[in-house]
């Protein structure tokens, strides 16, 4: 979903991928599977500077209510996306406040037709036999290797 820069469906998917997470560690032992979550890229979703925690992460970015703006005086969204394809650019957001729409508050830096990715690492977690293996940031063919191992090949 970050691909169409479409965040309400990202985040369920996040919310189902925890459920699915949840099922995997019912389902086994965990004296004898390891379980590893990681991602092969991230994408370039950010919350946005000045987004108050009590701010609707699909809608304005803000405080006790009123939302913050931008030096040209408009209001902005508490997440927003680098690149890719948007119904509204940031300059039109400003039309938006209020709108309980949250395809009206998408909007991105650079338009294009899909989302790029980003370049930052991404977390690699893993439960079970030998996950102290993954600690602080390892390159992902490491995350092959140590699938291969857990599997004895």
């Amino acid at each position: 979903y970050h691909h169409a820069n479409d965040p309400r469906r990202a985040l369920a998917a996040v919310a189902e991928f925890s459920q699915a997470v949840d099922a995997a560690r019912r389902l086994t032992d965990p004296a004898d599977t390891l379980i590893i979550v990681t991602a092969d890229h991230s994408h370039s979703l950010v919350l946005t500077a000045g987004a108050d925690r009590k701010a609707p992460l699909l809608g304005l970015a803000g405080a006790d209510g009123a939302p913050n703006k931008a030096l040209d005086d408009a209001p902005y969204p508490t997440l927003i996306y680098g690149t890719g394809p948007s119904p509204t650019r940031p300059q039109a957001i400003a039309r938006a406040e209020g709108s309980s729409d949250a395809d009206a508050l998408r909007s991105v830096a650079v338009p294009l037709s899909s989302a790029g990715h980003a370049g930052e690492d991404v977390p690699v977690y893993a439960d079970g036999p030998q996950a102290y293996l993954v600690r602080g940031v390892i390159e992902p063919t490491y995350v092959f290797q140590l699938i291969r191992r857990a599997l004895s090949l």
